[in-house]
């Protein structure tokens, strides 16, 4: 098994389980909040993971990816809906490269708040969706 199949393999499994997870966090109000003000609520959660998401699908679409998230959407439904369309998306680019594509030292391009950095871009897909 090469490490773009493991990784494959990895997010097919634990997909499902953490979306069902999100789901189940909408459906009880009082996880949607925080219980301090130093603590995210689940919503902030959410829409940080699925950012992430989309930071992996441009690093593997388009090479580069800007960290910072963007407006939230007001609905915790369409967060799970991002999420999981995203992570559908980077399982199915991710299932079609061949392993020429996957070399795990290729640097790419990443933005937050103004400096930009680089990082080898399969680590960078290991860190945040596995």
């Amino acid at each position: 098994m090469t490490l773009r199949e493991f990784y494959l393999e990895r997010q097919r499994a634990e997909e499902p389980v953490f979306s069902a997870r999100l789901k189940s966090a909408s459906s009880r109000s009082s996880s949607l909040t925080s219980r301090t003000k130093r603590s995210p609520s689940a919503e902030q959660l959410v829409w940080t993971l699925t950012s992430e998401l989309r930071a992996c699908l441009d690093v593997v679409t388009r090479n580069q990816a800007r960290m910072e998230l963007g407006p939230r959407p007001r609905l915790f439904a369409e967060m799970l809906e991002m999420f999981e369309q995203w992570s559908n998306q980077l399982t199915d680019r991710v299932s079609k490269m061949d392993e020429e594509s996957w070399k795990p030292d290729r640097a790419v391009l990443l933005r937050r708040q103004g400096r930009i950095g680089n990082s080898p871009w399969a680590s960078f897909l290991w860190f945040i969706t596995v």
